[in-house]
């Protein structure tokens, strides 16, 4: 079944029917009626009409004559000022009650069939007494039997309806049982502290945003866009509100109404307290998403091997490729399973084979400490920066990424006498070329302009704050300089609605040219797509939200496309300090080019605009999977033979002598850490959730080596010493794992990557 409804103290709240109850087709249980529609027969006697003196030949005839001709217009009009005819004129006024005298209609009851066509009959005991008495007595006895038909049916249809909120809460107490048998210390203290930071000086979350911001906190909002509605549905479930219509289009009206209902706070005793939230909210979004999850594994299973497979024992291996398609690490992915096979009663020690259920909990338990890993990093930079929820949301992933590549930096600061986190400019020079921020495009404000104009007026020392301030300044005059450009493609995206949906907002990021510039970074992308259409309830973006999404791609699409310029040096064995330098002045003598971003130049396969136009109708799915999108050609092979031609001499430093390998691993710093395990084709948030000790046994357990724990024993047990030896070794170990899930590695051979969809949407 699915996700159980959500109870409080002061009784049953509104919830959306399990999966099993969403397709029954048990007709709404009727209403009682109203005391105005309720037929209300007469308490006094009817006067009896005097009787025609039997001489009276036209007297005596009437009655036998009308008798016997049927329905008369006559015994029409008389039937319809009869209890009877009052009977049934209420029926038929009766909307609520439709449904019951429809199934009377198609079903009759042979008893009450036999007893109406007496009555229209009439008697031949006695014609006077018949013609005044049959049909007063015969609506009564009509009327009690209808009633009793009618109260028999209802409590039929309350009994199956009872039997299914039954069975809700059947299932609601298994997923709060399951809860508490999982729920640990550390867990508590969590959702503890997420419950306090979002409720405020209340003591449960008195809105959709509250409660929306507390699942942020512990990682509960899904990835994909489907994922995200669904989301907003069980916190809609949770509240008793009007579940989100998910539309293809939506109007000035629904997008109000969701922005009301999201920001609405209910009175105290109406909100979800924290004990609801534990044993509830969280196991019913963990099932949904489960679900999801489920059904998506499932078609991916289909298409890597093809046939029947029984659900119940799916390889862990083919598994976790599955995982790592979706964006999970595969040896963090395989962990989790282990634990959770082993938790249900698992004899063995290595688990070979697990349910597609199993997987599944896998899947949503990794996203979901991820995403908490990732927040609780958020959370001191949004205190520090003075930053609102929706403007920390809007900068995923590259705060982050500048903060992680900050503390880099400041460590490697050579003249750092205090515990001050300052750098020099030479570092923040550096740390803009690490985020691909520099060199600047020719046809948007300099970067590097912002920073000398800064160094005069404040100094020479930069906190991560002022680093932060000059970006987004930075920002701002990028946004200004493409404002005209984001406006004509947003009202060709929008169509006359006021807001753009997933699948047109594809599409509009495809038409300025920002494209994934590798296969598997197409996650990051959809990912930034999804967050950016997930935190409002009806799903669209303004055109403020498309700006901001808009400059979030070009930031991680900048980030990206350094990397893949990285990995081309690494190829032939240069260290990060060249491939900085020779990147600088690849770039210098790139020639021009027209459109929104230098550098990301497409090539789509839509031959004219009508068949543009046709995608905006289908679904977000298909419209994203028609993108055909190359990247820019000369950043896989010109680059290679720009550095073939200026790249110094030796370019590989080969260490020989074990212990000369394990002196000089010892020198790894965090920054090397993270550069190979980027080279090794892991996910980026993933790289990103990792603390600095936990960076060197991740990277052991990918090169083989368990017993590994630090940067000395892994470059003794390779026998590596030199951050570009290790960066080669983990380059090729990325490039077969690439090949393993078919994708197209930077290499000089290979010019362009197409992109063939985005996931998860």
């Amino acid at each position: 079944c699915g996700p159980a409804p959500v109870f409080h103290s002061t009784g049953v709240k509104a919830t959306r029917p399990p999966r099993s109850m969403t397709g029954s087709t048990l007709p709404p249980l009727a209403p009682r009626l109203e005391p105005s529609a309720r037929p209300s027969p007469s308490t006094k006697p009817a006067a009896k009409p005097k009787l025609a003196p039997v001489s009276s030949p036209s007297a005596a005839e009437t009655p036998t004559r009308r008798s016997s001709q049927g329905h008369d217009s006559d015994h029409e009009e008389m039937i319809e000022g009869s209890p009877l005819g009052q009977l049934r004129e209420a029926f038929r006024k009766m909307s609520s009650m439709n449904s019951v005298v429809t199934s009377i209609k198609s079903n009759p009851n042979p008893l009450l069939e036999r007893r109406r066509s007496s009555i229209e009959r009439g008697s031949t005991k006695d014609v006077n007494s018949t013609e005044q008495d049959a049909p007063k007595d015969g609506a009564k006895m009509l009327l009690r039997m209808m009633n009793l038909e009618v109260k028999t049916r209802q409590s039929h249809r309350r009994e199956k309806l009872l039997r299914g909120v039954f069975d809700a809460m059947s299932c609601q107490v298994q997923l709060a049982k399951r809860a508490r048998k999982t729920f640990t210390d550390e867990e508590a203290q969590t959702v503890h502290a997420a419950f306090v930071r979002c409720a405020g000086q209340r003591s449960e979350l008195a809105s959709e945003n509250a409660l929306f911001s507390c699942l942020v906190d512990l990682g509960l909002t899904g990835t994909s866009v489907a994922e995200k509605q669904e989301v907003w549905r069980q916190i809609a479930v949770a509240f008793g509100n009007p579940l989100p219509a998910c539309e293809e289009e939506v109007d000035a009206a629904t997008m109000h109404e969701c922005d009301k209902l999201q920001g609405l706070v209910r009175r105290q005793g109406d909100g979800v307290c924290e004990q609801e939230l534990i044993l509830y909210v969280m196991p019913a979004i963990r099932l949904a998403l489960q679900e999801l999850v489920e059904d998506e594994m499932d078609q991916r299973l289909h298409r890597l091997d093809g046939g029947d497979r029984d659900v119940s024992a799916v390889p862990v291996k083919l598994c976790a490729r599955v995982a790592r398609l979706m964006g999970v690490d595969i040896h963090f992915f395989t962990r989790m399973a282990q634990e959770i096979a082993q938790a249900e009663g698992h004899s063995r020690t290595e688990v070979v084979h697990i349910s597609l259920e199993q997987a599944a909990r896998a899947m949503v338990a990794c996203r979901e400490r991820v995403a908490r890993k990732l927040r609780q990093r958020e959370l001191p930079l949004k205190q520090e920066l003075c930053m609102t929820e929706a403007k920390i949301i809007s900068s995923r992933p590259h705060l982050l990424e500048l903060q992680l590549r900050f503390q880099e930096r400041v460590r490697d600061e050579p003249d750092r006498t205090d515990e001050t986190e300052v750098i020099g400019e030479d570092s923040v020079f550096r740390l803009f070329k690490e985020m691909g921020l520099l060199p600047s495009d020719a046809q948007a404000p300099d970067l590097g302009e912002f920073l000398h104009l800064d160094m005069m007026e404040v100094g020479r020392r930069f906190s991560f704050a002022r680093v932060h301030r000059i970006l987004e300044t930075q920002r701002q005059g990028r946004l200004e300089f493409i404002q005209e450009e984001l406006e004509s493609v947003f009202a060709h995206g929008r169509r006359g609605a006021p807001a753009l949906t997933p699948a047109a907002a594809a599409q509009a990021l495809s038409q300025l040219h920002l494209n994934p510039v590798r296969r598997e970074d197409q996650n990051d992308i959809t990912n930034i797509l999804a967050e950016a259409v997930g935190v409002n309830r009806h799903g669209a973006l303004t055109f403020q939200s498309f700006q901001a999404l808009c400059m979030r791609v070009q930031d991680r699409l900048s980030l990206l496309r350094y990397e893949a310029g990285f990995e081309c040096g690494v190829v032939v064995g240069l260290s990060e300090i060249q491939v900085m330098n020779l990147w600088e002045a690849f770039h210098a003598l790139e020639p021009p080019q027209e459109g929104l971003f230098k550098g990301f130049a497409r090539t789509t396969s839509y031959k004219n605009d009508d068949e543009l136009e046709s995608l905006d109708e289908e679904e977000p799915s298909k419209a994203l999977v028609a993108l055909d999108v190359g990247t820019m050609p000369t950043l896989a092979n010109g680059f290679m033979t720009y550095i073939s031609a200026n790249a110094p001499r030796p370019l590989v430093q080969v260490t020989n002598g074990r212990y000369l390998c394990a002196r000089l691993a010892e020198r790894w710093t965090s920054s090397v850490l993270r550069k190979a395990l980027r080279l090794l084709r892991l996910p980026s948030d993933y790289v990103q959730c990792l603390e600095d000790d936990e960076l060197a046994p991740v990277l052991a357990d990918h090169f083989g080596l368990p017993e590994a724990t630090t940067c000395r024993s892994i470059g003794e047990a390779l026998c590596i010493g030199t951050p570009e030896e290790l960066h080669r070794k983990a380059q090729a170990l990325g490039f077969a794992q690439a090949q393993l899930l078919g994708w197209e590695a930077v290499r000089a051979e290979s010019s362009s990557v197409k992109l063939s969809k985005f996931e998860n949407v």
